[in-house]
């Protein structure tokens, strides 16, 4: 590993500089998600690539603000966001311990004590999230990591949209 980033003269190399691929942690329908180590620091983070172009530049925009606005324990952070003329990287926090799928799938059916800290650390969120005027719109066990802290949090807002009190949605993630 190099002590420090090399000088690049590409655009799309201003991720590498910094930043070294380690493996696919995820892929979706609309990104990829791959497990990378900042290159000064040692440290492992998750990062989200979004392509951009035309027909989903609001949806990258509004990924990228809403992420950008959340600050809590049961939420993934994000730590920083490289854009180039392509792609969007959003460097975020690793929770290394794998999802909530994969955690159910290793220790089977949970009795009420063991979920119901999980169902809190997620009800939290939601709460923080709709005090916020943010709606996730996909929650699911795939999307909620594991750190190496025990907790569980919530990550994947590409479906999440920002809402006003009252407001209605017409099938796509742009407010009515």
């Amino acid at each position: 590993m190099e002590p420090y980033p090399k000088t690049s003269s590409s655009e799309e190399d201003i991720f590498t500089d910094h930043y070294l691929i380690l493996k696919t942690l995820g892929q979706g329908s609309f990104a990829e998600v791959k497990l990378a180590l900042h290159r000064h620091t040692a440290v492992p983070v998750a990062v989200k690539f979004l392509e951009k172009d035309e027909d989903n530049a609001f949806e990258v925009m509004s990924e990228v603000g809403i992420v950008k606005a959340l600050d809590h324990p049961n939420i993934i952070k994000l730590f920083h966001v490289i854009k180039t003329r392509k792609q969007s990287y959003l460097v975020m926090e690793h929770a290394d311990g794998g999802d909530l799928a994969d955690y159910l799938e290793k220790v089977g059916r949970l009795q009420a004590e063991e979920a119901r800290p999980i169902f809190t650390q997620m009800a939290c969120a939601v709460e923080y999230c709709h005090e916020n005027g943010i709606v996730h719109r996909d929650i699911k066990v795939e999307n909620i990591p594991l750190d190496d802290k025990e907790h569980f949090k919530q990550c994947d807002f590409g479906l999440a949209v920002k809402v006003t009190a009252g407001q209605k949605f017409k099938g796509s993630n742009r407010p009515a």
